[in-house]
């Protein structure tokens, strides 16, 4: 009888600072994932509110949590891919979540693919004072990512290694992700789209996550 090779191992990252409002629905959303080989790492930096705490309530079912100062979403980011030991990882920062509990699930044949890169949809939600409008997108061309990203970060699967060799670009302080996709382009990674959502993206929460170790 053959033996049924195990799941590959796939690292959720999420990146906080201040986000006391939002990180639980992040951290409930990324635990409630059906794919039986997730490793969730947490990294915060340095949170004033109640950030910290939240995340400590979760502290036997987070496999890495670290809470200390950085430069930044994008340090903090290379700092997650660091710590992490998945073969795969995706970004899933405070504020965002998963689009439903069996995203990784679906794609489980892309990890064992020739892929380096996966692109999937998102979701994006804006609320304003009348109203809640959510928008879905499905990933944009490869070929035109010098002019823009295909998909949000939180819908972007990348190799480890590959993120190890090619770290975000700290000296940005948007756009790092763009860059990174690029120069694994540029390298000849494969890169491959789906059409499943994979992340509802929070539009207001992006100031939670975007500050420099200056502004903190």
């Amino acid at each position: 009888m053959s033996k049924t090779s195990s799941p590959v191992p796939v690292s959720v990252i999420t990146v906080a600072y201040n986000a006391g409002g939002v990180i639980r629905d992040t951290i409930e959303s990324i635990l409630a994932q059906e794919y039986p080989n997730v490793e969730y790492v947490v990294i915060d930096g340095a949170s004033t509110d109640r950030t910290w705490e939240i995340v400590q309530e979760y502290t036997s079912m987070i496999d890495v949590a670290v809470s200390e100062p950085d430069g930044g979403i994008y340090d903090a980011m290379n700092k997650g891919a660091e710590l992490a030991s998945g073969e795969w990882i995706i970004y899933m920062n405070a504020g965002d979540t998963f689009a439903s509990s069996d995203v990784l699930s679906s794609l489980q044949e892309l990890f064992v693919s020739d892929a380096d890169v996966v692109l999937g949809g998102v979701e994006k939600v804006l609320v304003d004072e009348y109203e809640t409008r959510r928008f879905r997108q499905t990933p944009g061309e490869v070929g035109s990512l010098w002019k823009r990203m295909p998909t949000t970060h939180q819908s972007v699967l990348v190799r480890r290694e590959h993120i190890l060799e090619y770290p975000f670009d700290t000296s940005y302080r948007w756009c790092a992700d763009q860059d990174q996709l690029l120069r694994l382009q540029a390298a000849g990674k494969t890169f491959r789209k789906v059409d499943t959502v994979i992340s509802v993206f929070d539009c207001q929460s992006a100031n939670y996550t975007t500050k420099t170790s200056v502004e903190r």
